[in-house]
Order: structure tokens, then sequence, then C-alpha cells
């Protein structure tokens, strides 16, 4: 079988720019560390620096470009089959708490680029799940 053309990784990846911020090579303080520069990471950061702690963001590679870029870089509230497994493990009310969450984080991400006018290509779309009997 042929393989297929074009680079291993995800369109927005390949075409954004890349980061090339220093090492840390000494010690420093801050309130709050966070690791990882993803989308989870940043939008932390950046909500702690604005409430006014200092923060030092920590990431091993480059910015947005692991678990973040090594998907399609979506923002859900839909995690596969979650909510089904947690109402059995952990009540009706628990899962819900947790899909209102994972709602309201959607929703700040969507107003966060609003506001910050981030050209990110930010999209509201439909998400699907699959499902299928194997014989």
């Amino acid at each position: 079988m042929k393989p297929l053309s074009g680079a291993n990784e995800s369109c927005w990846v390949a075409t954004a720019p890349q980061t090339d911020y220093p090492a840390l090579d000494q010690s420093g303080r801050a309130d709050v560390a966070v690791i990882g520069g993803g989308i989870v990471g940043l939008t932390t950061a950046y909500l702690l620096a604005k409430a006014g702690r200092t923060v030092t963001l920590l990431e091993a590679r480059r910015v947005g470009r692991q678990v973040t870029g090594r998907s399609t870089a979506k923002i859900t509230s839909q995690h596969a089959l979650v909510y089904s497994y947690l109402i059995d493990k952990l009540g009706l009310e628990r899962a819900r708490l947790y899909g209102e969450a994972n709602h309201a984080a959607v929703e700040l991400i969507a107003a966060l680029v609003d506001d910050l006018a981030i050209d990110c290509d930010f999209a509201r779309t439909y998400a699907y799940t699959y499902t299928y009997t194997h014989q």
C-alpha cells in the first residue's frame, strides 16, 4: 500500500509560525507555575496573570505543539461517551456538573478569542459521536 503524501502533522500546526522562546536557565519566583503551553495551559496562565498573579509558563517543547498540536485543536464539552461513564460511577448530578464546567470553558475560550481578537480561525461547528457494532 502506498503511503499518503504530505506532512505528518495537523494542517494548522504546519502553517502556524514557529515559536522560539528561550530555555529557562535560572530559578525564579512566581505565584503559580503552569505546566504546558497548549490551549488549556495558555488560557490558564492568561487568566491567572489577568487576576494579578505572577505566572511562569513552562513548556518542554514548543508552544501549542504537543497535546493541542497533535489534535484537531478543538475545544469541546463532548468527550466521547464519558457522560454515560460518569453517570454510572458518580451519579447524574456530578455528570451534569462536569458537563456544565466543560461548556463554561468552551464559552470562556470563545469569549477570549473575540475579546482579544485572537487570529486562530475559531469556528463553532457540530460534534459527532459514531457508534458501530463489531461482529
